[in-house]
């Protein structure tokens, strides 16, 4: 079933076997593409953080987030959710490595058709105040 709001085209008629098919289809469902980016965000130290990611695409489609353009692995401070959004538990401009969550973060989709990079989002703390 297609949701109403996408266009539906009439593909020209189908004859299969003497049986005239009509196929509906939507172009959406043949291409991958962002409906929803990450944005540019102001983050409050040791908050949560959500950073959004909707792509619509033919299945399988997976995500990935970069963070300063390398790759992310899911752990307890940070993970994709099912909707493809990256969660930061406890947002932190300086952490005891050294690191700090204060970045650009993009993410990349991908299914058997092709890759598409989302737009950066920049990530900074928010200033505390006197600062």
């Amino acid at each position: 079933l297609m949701p109403p709001y996408y266009p539906t085209y009439l593909h020209p008629l189908l004859f299969l076997r003497g049986v005239c098919t009509e196929l509906y289809f939507s172009p959406l469902h043949y291409l991958l593409a962002f409906t929803l980016e990450p944005s540019d965000h102001t983050a409050v130290q040791e908050q949560p953080l959500a950073l959004d990611c909707r792509v619509e695409g033919i299945p399988p489609v997976s995500i990935t987030w970069r963070k300063n353009g390398l790759p992310m692995a899911d752990s307890e401070g940070s993970f994709t959710l099912a909707n493809g959004s990256l969660y930061l538990a406890h947002f932190q401009k300086l952490k005891d490595d050294g690191s700090s969550d204060e970045a650009e973060y993009d993410c990349m989709a991908r299914n058997r058709f092709g890759l598409v990079v989302s737009r950066k989002a920049r990530i900074q703390a928010a200033s505390k105040r006197g600062e």
